[in-house]
């Protein structure tokens, strides 16, 4: 893992003597094994490195192309090296001792903006071209690796952190607030804006050029909706899918040190333990199993159909496979430590709270074992696990009603779904939005709704217009199913940008953490594909569970309830009640976060902390929703103003 950033200055100003030092030395949390930087005329590029793969011992970043074209920093990894080097003419020997950086580089030269298409990996890079001044910046197509940068007037500079640009004293440092309030609305993040005032990102899929004044960002990556794959045989769609999981796997287990994974007892993080663990048996190596289970004792309340300890579910896998070693690791910290603990690392703001201490807990186990690389289960219910229900209303549409019949049946048979569950998901997106909310009995028809789960203050929603922009990015507030899964899909897909949370990782315990189910080959297969693959006879996850349910244990595949991570979470915050209150009163004493969130209704939550009804769906929205996250967005804005302690 390698952070990048750089400066231009046009019109032949020069550099400052120690901006680019400075902006290194930002970065240095992120790469502390080398740190190298590049300068002539206008522009300066650098990059800090952390190593985790054997290749990275060959980086020599920054790196300049054979023509003299192009000045390269780039950050990532790629999984495609041999197809590259096959098709750049590279010798097996000689790519055995080229840095990911170099092979990317190398790709450009030969295609510019085309490489982009051809890169498989998380990566993000910057290619100064000193003959035209021009800057390229672009990242995958999955935003895995972030990228940010500011611009005014003939001065320009790039980071991987946006947090870090703020050591140039060119970048006044305050947060962005209309781009908090989309964020705490839930709103799917569109556009350049970041955190900050005055930082663009590089927006997943895309490359931004920048010539001086002018600036144009491009998106070269969508997936293809129209996009069909047609095999011949069930058998073949399974075979087709399980060499593709396989294939994310081994690319993300390439590494030093040992490699973790996270394990719970849901589908995907317990799948990916079962591939990666044959392959690290077939080297000799182990998997460091990392389950997050409540405290000591824990026996509190659950929603229904909830439970809360994984530990039993995920040592049954365990159980299966000698080279896995189970590590349960109980939170140590409680969440408003956690969440700042994250802002500062990363700068940006923890979405669930609730689990970011036993994230933090995982991060620091994984790096005392001497694990580099930590496997996520990100993504996953999106194509590995995703259960194709959104097959249903597709039958009512395509006037199938025979098969529609016949898979409603077996599910309400099996999965013991009710009739009404069935008829909701099957005949919901049809509905007038009027009479689903009749139906659902459920005041989300309007965007009054967002204000029992959130703490965004009603007048900031208000004048920021974000009704509007709920319905125009396509937010259904009163949660109707909608009806086409493939555009279901990609639109959980594009909704958060995620490049900060793994750049943070790094930050906080040296350990990198990769997501073999966001692979983007095996994301555009389960998208091609026909969805009676996922969904069939009434079974869900049907394509995941016949290529590797017989992997999986019984107390995985049958369970009848699904885990809840951080069970425990009102316990623990309940600890940090005084700590919580002193919290909100320096809130209040910030003019943006008093502006942003609704600090009455925050105080009264806390002072009517409930002595139980932690089970209840109402009691859940308004704590660990509404209350740990308006902190967490507060303890992100007090960071930016320099207020955290």
């Amino acid at each position: 893992m390698t952070a990048i950033g750089g400066i231009v200055k046009w019109n032949d100003k020069l550099i400052a003597d120690g901006e680019p030092e400075r902006l290194m030395q930002a970065l240095r949390r992120y790469g502390p094994d080398a740190q190298h930087l590049w300068k002539k005329g206008p522009a300066t590029l650098l990059r800090t490195l952390r190593r985790f793969t054997p290749e990275d011992s060959f980086d020599r970043q920054p790196l300049i192309s054979g023509d003299k074209q192009h000045v390269f920093v780039f950050c990532g990894r790629l999984d495609n090296r041999d197809e590259l080097a096959s098709a750049l003419a590279i010798e097996p020997a000689r790519l055995r001792g080229l840095a990911d950086s170099a092979l990317a580089l190398a790709a450009y030269t030969a295609w510019g903006e085309a490489s982009l298409r051809r890169l498989v990996g998380d990566f993000a890079f910057a290619a100064w071209s000193p003959g035209p001044q021009r800057l390229f910046l672009a990242r995958d197509p999955l935003g895995m690796r972030p990228l940010y940068w500011h611009q005014s007037g003939d001065f320009l500079a790039f980071a991987s952190a946006a947090s870090a640009l703020h050591a140039l004293p060119e970048i006044p440092c305050a947060v962005d607030e209309e781009r908090l309030a989309e964020y705490l609305a839930l709103l799917p993040h569109v556009g350049a804006s970041s955190f900050y005032a005055g930082i663009q990102r590089v927006e997943p899929g895309h490359f931004v050029v920048i010539e001086q004044a002018r600036s144009r960002s491009v998106r070269y990556h969508q997936f293809d909706l129209e996009r069909r794959v047609v095999l011949s045989r069930d058998e073949d769609y399974v075979a087709a899918f399980r060499e593709h999981l396989e294939t994310a796997v081994r690319c993300r287990l390439r590494g030093v040190g040992e490699i973790g994974a996270h394990l719970s007892s849901g589908f995907d993080s317990s799948t990916i333990c079962a591939v990666a663990a044959p392959q690290l048996a077939a080297r000799n190596k182990k998997l460091l199993a990392f389950t997050a289970v409540p405290g000591e004792g824990f026996s509190g309340q659950v929603p229904p159909g909830r439970h809360g300890n994984e530990g039993p579910a995920a040592a049954a896998l365990v159980a299966r496979y000698a080279n896995i070693e189970h590590v349960l690791v109980r939170p140590n910290d409680g969440q408003l430590d956690a969440t700042k603990a994250i802002a500062q690392a990363a700068g940006y703001p923890f979405l669930n709270p609730s689990n970011a201490a036993w994230m933090n807990q995982i991060g620091e186990e994984a790096s005392l074992r001497g694990a580099r690389i930590v496997l996520t289960g990100l993504r996953g219910n999106m194509g590995l696990s995703f259960e194709g229900m959104t097959r249903l209303p597709c039958l009512v549409k395509d006037g199938e009603f025979w098969q529609w019949f016949h898979e409603a049946r077996a599910l309400h048979k099996h999965a013991k779904l009710s009739w009404k569950s069935i008829l909701s998901r099957s005949f919901g997106p049809y509905l007038p939005e009027f009479f689903w909310v009749m139906l659902k009995k459920e005041p989300r028809s309007d965007f009054s709704g967002l204000f029992g789960y959130s703490a965004l203050h009603p007048m900031a929603a208000h004048n920021l217009g974000l009704k509007q922009r709920a319905q125009a990015r396509g937010l259904n507030l009163s949660y109707r199913p909608r009806a086409d899964g493939r555009v279901m899909r990609t639109w959980v897909l594009n909704r958060f940008d995620v490049g900060d949370a793994y750049l943070s990782s790094v930050a906080r315990t040296g350990v990198v953490e990769r997501a073999p189910a966001a692979d983007l080959r095996l994301l555009e297969f389960c998208l091609a594909i026909p969805e009676n693959q996922f969904f069939r006879n009434g079974q869900t996850r049907s394509l995941l569970l016949r290529a590797f349910g017989d992997r999986l244990p019984p107390e995985i595949v049958y369970a009848k309830s699904k885990g809840l991570q951080a069970a425990d979470w009102y316990e623990t915050t309940g600890r940090d009640l005084p700590a919580l209150g002193k919290e909100l009163e320096r809130l209040a004493a910030s003019p943006a976060a008093a502006r942003l969130l609704d600090i009455e209704s925050l105080r009264s939550s806390l002072k009517e902390w409930p002595a139980e009804g932690w089970a209840k769906t109402g009691v859940v929205e308004k704590y660990q929703l509404k209350l740990l996250r308006g902190l967490s967005v507060g303890a992100f804005i007090r960071h930016v103003e320099g207020g955290n302690e």
